[in-house]
C-alpha cells in the first residue's frame, strides 16, 4: 500500500472521531457534521466540534 494513500485516509479520518465528555465513549459522526454539534448515541449529551484544525 503506498504510504500517501495510508496517511491520507488516517488524516481523513482523524477529525471524524469524537468523545463523549460525559461518558468516554469515541464515536465517528457524518463528515457532513464535522464543524457541528453531535448528540450522543449512548447517553444523549451534546458533543463539541473538534478544536484547532479541522
Amino acid at each position: 500500500m503506498s504510504s500517501f494513500f495510508l496517511t491520507g485516509s488516517i488524516g481523513t479520518s482523524v477529525p471524524l472521531k469524537r468523545v463523549c465528555p460525559k461518558c468516554l465513549i469515541a464515536q465517528i459522526v457524518a463528515f457532513s457534521k464535522r464543524h457541528q454539534f453531535v448528540k450522543c448515541k449512548f447517553c444523549g449529551t451534546n458533543i463539541p466540534p473538534r478544536k484547532g484544525r479541522n
